[in-house]
């Protein structure tokens, strides 16, 4: 199969399998009493993921992150913020994302394919590692990841099905106990359940937009039920804590953003 650059909902969906379904990326066990490199950190990625343990795939991750309601879009259509009010934010912990990861692993698990992953340099050229060493910061750069994924239609419709009405439940449940002002709050709890109706009523014309995009954007006319893929990531930052890397999502939101 031709290698082509995809849609940004396949992308999402593959990402979203990649990270919650256990595949595998070669690498050592790790000595705890030494610093760890950045090569040793990348090599750990996948054993961590491999194990399906949500405190395990924490570990990789800095925390907290935070999200700042304050994007155009959302200002718009939800919230319509004046530029000098406060803004509420999304702040996820470790323990958050434990609690959110162990709920979506359970329905990945429910849904069968097969994913083989490999983080690697590009055809031409090579990945390029700022930092480290002694540093605590480091950023990767130009390195892509190879995808084989095998899944049939009805699993992928299965696991989008499922995943957009878990991370609806997980959102819904976060922001009615979060220190949000009142009105705020129900605003974001409407745009909420006003997603959760849409894709209720709506999910069969969804999917088949996905399912129609997908095919054209990688040439196709039918699901071919395995899928090679080269995904260029983005640049990863890293921060060392204690010992170990974390990768840095706040710095990269940030980054994103500015």
């Amino acid at each position: 199969m031709n290698k082509r650059l995809i849609s940004k909902n396949l992308v999402l969906f593959i990402l979203l399998a990649l990270v919650l379904s256990g595949c595998k990326i070669v690498g050592s066990k790790l000595d705890g009493g030494k610093n760890q490199t950045v090569q040793e950190y990348l090599a750990s990625v996948g054993t961590a993921i491999e194990s399906l343990d949500a405190n395990k795939i924490a570990d990789l991750i800095a925390f907290p992150i935070v999200f700042d309601f304050a994007d155009d879009e959302l200002k718009a259509r939800v919230l319509n913020f004046d530029e000098n009010w406060d803004r509420p934010k999304l702040k996820i912990e470790k323990a958050d994302f434990i609690e959110y990861a162990s709920t979506i692993l359970t329905e990945i698990r429910k849904n069968e394919f097969e994913l083989k992953v490999e983080i690697n340099d590009p055809e031409e050229g090579t990945i390029k590692i700022t930092g480290g060493g002694n540093s605590n910061e480091a950023t990767v750069e130009n390195a892509v990841l190879y995808i084989t994924l095998e899944i049939s239609a009805e699993s992928a419709r299965e696991v989008l099905h499922s995943l957009s009405d878990t991370m609806i439940t997980i959102l819904t449940n976060y922001i009615e106990n979060a220190d949000f002002d009142d009105d705020d709050k129900e605003n974001l709890l409407q745009e909420l359940q006003y997603e959760r109706d849409y894709l209720e009523d709506y999910f069969d014309e969804v999917w088949e937009e996905m399912l129609e995009n997908v095919l054209y954007e990688l040439g196709l006319e039918e699901w071919p039920g395995e899928f090679e893929l080269e995904l260029p990531l983005m640049p990863l930052e890293l921060t060392k804590k204690g010992k170990k890397w974390k990768l840095d999502v706040q710095a990269m939101i940030d980054h994103e953003n500015n």
